[in-house]
């Protein structure tokens, strides 16, 4: 697997996504800008999501979400699921 990078376009360092991520209101939308300042340390998609508990698709899907749309992007709803925006922040 390749090492995944955040685009960056955005202007974000690991410290303005953990700074995002400790002052977002939704505890999904902090746990994706955790997972970003992570990703943007050089940890592997694995390895966060074993830290999160998530899986590393998940993880790798937040990644790509963020080099689509930036910090300011929705990630994509799932049926009958609502969506937090990382906009909250």
């Amino acid at each position: 697997m390749h090492q995944l990078k955040l685009d960056p376009r955005w202007g974000e360092t690991p410290e303005t996504l953990l700074r995002r991520s400790s002052k977002a209101p939704h505890a999904r939308v902090r746990e994706r800008f955790l997972a970003l300042a992570l990703v943007a340390l050089g940890k592997p998609a694995t390895e966060v999501a074993k830290l999160l508990g998530r899986n590393a698709q998940t993880v790798q899907g937040w990644v790509h979400q963020f080099n689509a749309k930036g910090p300011e992007g929705k990630p994509a709803a799932l049926p009958g699921k609502p969506f937090a925006s990382l906009a909250l922040c």
